[in-house]
């Protein structure tokens, strides 16, 4: 078993969970629906995997990729928006895509407005839907944030290794000073 952290400015960006070493399958990711609970449309009720690698993203946010602040204030779908493309460069980053998220845990400000526009978030997350929770809070990190989600992706092995060795080969050059 082989574990990748990732530490971003201050707080932990993803990390990873290689489940088991050699595993290729293409899709590690299965959708169950029991026959005893009702069928969601917003989310899987189950998702069982077998192999690959575990990927725990932070709770992305609607940030500015130049310096963290936060953007869009006030328009909940602009920044449902933004988490998305966020939560998307870090599942790229290792290999991995939407369709590869097993479980979500959405925090808003504002339950009422989130559902008015979650639409959005459909854009992104297509089929196969990932298990989820929503859960309303008094407020964000910021008082500009409206939205944050955490996802939870099981990458087959072979595109994971495949992104670690490119990230390898173009980082390969560089050597850190001595300070």
């Amino acid at each position: 078993m082989r574990m990748v952290v990732r530490a971003q400015r201050y707080h932990l960006t993803f990390c990873t969970l290689n489940l088991l070493k050699g595993a290729e399958m293409a899709n590690p990711k299965k959708i169950v629906q029991p026959s005893d609970l009702p069928v969601r449309k917003s989310h899987s009720q189950v998702v069982t995997v077998t192999g690959g690698t575990l990927v725990f993203i932070a709770g992305m946010t609607s940030r500015s990729e130049k310096d963290a602040t936060p953007v869009h204030p006030g328009d909940m779908r602009a920044q449902l928006r933004q988490v998305c493309e966020n939560i998307g460069r870090a599942l790229r980053s290792v290999g991995g895509d939407y369709s590869d998220v097993v479980k979500t845990t959405t925090f808003t400000t504002d339950v009422d407005e989130y559902y008015r526009v979650r639409d959005e978030r459909y854009k992104y997350f297509t089929n196969d839907l990932p298990t989820s929770a929503l859960i309303g809070v008094k407020r964000l990190a910021d008082p500009d944030l409206m939205v944050e989600i955490e996802a939870m992706a099981v990458v087959p092995t072979n595109r994971f290794e495949s992104a670690s060795r490119a990230k390898a080969r173009s980082v390969g050059g560089r050597r850190r000073s001595k300070s």
